[in-house]
Formats: C-alpha cells, sequence, structure tokens
C-alpha cells in the first residue's frame, strides 16, 4: 500500500456500511476499505466514530509491538462499549462539512494514539469524544492539507466556541509535546497495526 495513494485518495461513492467493510476484511486489506476512492463519507464516518471512541475510552493494543500504552492502567471510568449514534452523527456531520480525506483521519487516530501513549493514565468522560474527534481531526488537516479550516470555521461545524477549541488546540499539542510529525515509516507501521486488529474484528464478527 503506497502512502501517496493514501494521500490521494479521497471522498467520494457507495452507500455501504463500515460494518460489512470491516467482516470482508478477511478478502480485502482493511485500510484499503477505508483509503478506497469508492468509500463514502457515511463509511468514513462510521469508521471514525468507532475508531475514535474505541481508541479513548476501551484502549485496545492497536499499536502491535511498538507500545502497550493502552493496556499500561485498567480502565477506570463506566462508558457504554460502543459509539453511540449521536457520536456517529456528530462525525457524519463534521466530514459531511469539511470534505477531508482518509488520510486526514487516519491521521487523526495517530494523533490520538501518540496522545495516549504519552499518557496512559488519562481518561475521558463519556462524551468527550466529541472534543477529542475534533481537536485531533483539526490537527491532522493543518498538518497534512495545504488548504485548511480556520479555527472558526471549526466552531460553526462543530458548535463548540473558538475560545473552547483553542484550549483544546493548546491542551492535545502540550500533551503530544507538539509532535505532529509521522515518519513514513511510523506512518505505515500504524496502518499495518489498524488494519490487523481491524481484521481481527472482522473475523470475530464471522
Amino acid at each position: 500500500m503506497h502512502q501517496q495513494q493514501q494521500q490521494q485518495q479521497r471522498v467520494q461513492g457507495s452507500q455501504q456500511s463500515t460494518n460489512d467493510a470491516a467482516r470482508d476484511a478477511r478478502n480485502a486489506g482493511a485500510i484499503e476499505v477505508v483509503t478506497n476512492p469508492q468509500t463514502s463519507i457515511l463509511q468514513l464516518a462510521e469508521f471514525a466514530s468507532v475508531m475514535v471512541y474505541t481508541l479513548w475510552h476501551t484502549r485496545p493494543n492497536i499499536n502491535g509491538a511498538s507500545s502497550n500504552a493502552y493496556n499500561v492502567v485498567p480502565h477506570r471510568i463506566s462508558v457504554p462499549p460502543s459509539a453511540g449514534p449521536a457520536f456517529k452523527k456528530f462525525c457524519l456531520k463534521v466530514l459531511s462539512a469539511t470534505q477531508l480525506s482518509s488520510s486526514v483521519i487516519l491521521l487523526s487516530l495517530k494523533y490520538i494514539q501518540k496522545l495516549l501513549k504519552n499518557n496512559p493514565s488519562i481518561h475521558g468522560q463519556q462524551g468527550s469524544e466529541f472534543r477529542l474527534f475534533t481537536v485531533s481531526l483539526m490537527l491532522a488537516n493543518k498538518f497534512l492539507d495545504d488548504n485548511t479550516f480556520t479555527n472558526k470555521t471549526w466552531s460553526e461545524v462543530t458548535g463548540i466556541s473558538v475560545k473552547e477549541i483553542n484550549v483544546m488546540e493548546m491542551e492535545f499539542l502540550n500533551q503530544v509535546q507538539f509532535s505532529l510529525f509521522v515518519s513514513e515509516a511510523e506512518y505505515l507501521d500504524w496502518l499495518h497495526s489498524l488494519e490487523t486488529w481491524l481484521k481481527q474484528q472482522g473475523q470475530g464478527q464471522g
């Protein structure tokens, strides 16, 4: 899988659900499903909502042999086992408005992984995934894309005040030590880890 292809492919196309795509991961690369040019906004929103919620609240071991950051501290906050309809709707709204590429979404997930790796004891309250998704996606857009949205635009899209977004952005940057650069090797390793995990989920759902 070529990084250039992953960065150039844009969101368009069909209405096949991401859950169905994940179950088909045994026959096709799971990340290829996400980065496929025929993947719809609906699919990407479903994928993003599930992955952000899973990373943030259940801490699976998705980063392979690189680190065991997700398993360092047991989860101590009682939350539903999966993303709810409100968060899925929020992700769909944001991605529909911004039309960001799958590459930006995948990089935003990597930023969340970096946040957790640097702060293994951090635990977000139920509902904090809305802000986490917003700020990680915003930073990925600013780092990866030539044409980026202002914080005011992000405020209009998400309904979060500009003041809050500014604070969220600075807090996130502090937590990742202002390190937004991801090397090609690290990025490809992250994609491989995601793909492996998604395949396991697809197999588990039979």
